[in-house]
């Protein structure tokens, strides 16, 4: 082949490898042993590339902000490894070749040896792996903040995310649904834990068919499950509460098999709470007051709630109180506590209770 031909083929070869990296987040590096340099190809913002040199570059990575430092020692192996033999492989780090803060970067590598079988050059592709990282790490933490079996939030979470969503749209309706099921336990004893599960999941998922898909699900308690987000009005709720119970009744009571299901729901809005921990108090009177009279549902007059939360006020003067007295935290907590008993009294004289 001419060397006309030959210097035309590097030519295309070349164009090839430019518009590849064009179109990837991929950086090209060749470390030369005996120099002990790098030489690496990146991509600038008008989308040319160029070729960039670290001189020294052994110390260079132990001495400059390079890498993030907990990755320098294991990134220090691998090169280490990969220049006394031959290796191929594959590292994910973080580090800031471009001057503008540390990003996660997953090099392949393989070691290039002479014929002596000494290393004389690591050569391979460093991906930019930033986006997706940060996409996995977002998707792990979502996890651990649900139930695993439902993948409803677990109640911390859930709470938290009530209160910033109430915080959020203080002036619009929103609506609580909390749904005990219980007989589950007796149904674990009599026909077995997986017979149980199945029963528990057919629920979870009559929950998820009835309500808007943009609402909160949160299980508040092992048999508990709360539906938390906005609504037109308190109707709209009982609505979902009515399709909701007549579904698991409908599947699971008064059917052959004579499983002990029994299913208690309760509902509020933001009208009758100020915070999430208020409407879900009112909620579980509801429940509690059902169970008691052995029916699903239970409306609360507006004296009964009075009442009830009456009892709770009292119930955080008293706890405020206690834990003035006996407290050695900072005076922080000690004015915090007070803030609580002032606000709590306050309370109380307004509604008159």
């Amino acid at each position: 082949m001419e060397m006309q031909d030959i210097e035309e083929q590097l030519k295309i070869q070349e164009e090839r490898c430019q518009l590849l990296m064009l179109c990837t987040h991929t950086m090209t590096y060749d470390y030369d042993v005996n120099k002990d340099e790098l030489s690496f190809v990146i991509r600038k913002e008008d989308n040319t590339y160029e070729i960039r040199h670290i001189e020294e570059y052994m110390s260079q990575i132990v001495n400059s902000d390079l890498l993030e430092p907990t990755f320098i020692p294991e990134y220090m192996e691998c090169l280490t490894k990969a220049i006394r033999q031959y290796t191929k492989g594959k590292y994910e780090f973080r580090a800031n070749f471009l001057g503008k803060g540390y990003r996660w970067y997953c090099a392949h590598y393989v070691s290039i040896c002479g014929e002596n079988g000494k290393v004389y050059h690591v050569v391979g592709r460093a991906e930019d792996i930033e986006d997706e990282r940060v996409a996995q790490e977002r998707k792990c933490a979502e996890a651990e903040n649900r139930d695993k079996k439902t993948r409803f939030y677990n109640y911390e979470n859930g709470k938290r995310l009530a209160e910033e969503y109430l915080a959020r749209n203080m002036h619009i309706n929103i609506g609580m649904l909390v749904f005990q099921i219980d007989g589950l336990e007796e149904l674990a004893s009599h026909d077995g834990y997986q017979v149980e599960e199945a029963v528990l999941l057919n629920i979870v998922e009559a929950i998820k068919r009835n309500v808007p898909k943009d609402v909160l699900l949160i299980r508040t308690g092992s048999t508990q499950f709360m539906i938390f987000g906005h609504a037109d009005n308190v109707d709209e709720v009982k609505k979902s509460r009515e399709q909701i119970i007549n579904e698991i009744e409908g599947m699971y009571i008064n059917k052959p098999g004579d499983l002990p299901i029994r299913v208690t729901a309760a509902i509020t809005d933001n009208s009758t709470g100020n915070n999430f921990s208020e409407m879900y108090h009112i909620c579980k009177i509801q429940l509690g007051k059902a169970v008691e009279k052995r029916v699903s549902t239970v409306e609360l007059n507006e004296q009964m709630e009075n009442q009830e939360m009456r009892a709770l006020i009292y119930e955080i003067i008293d706890l405020a109180t206690e834990a003035k007295q006996n407290t050695d935290e900072k005076r922080k907590m000690q004015e915090y506590l007070s803030m609580i008993e002032e606000r709590a009294r306050t309370l109380l004289n307004i509604t008159k209770l």
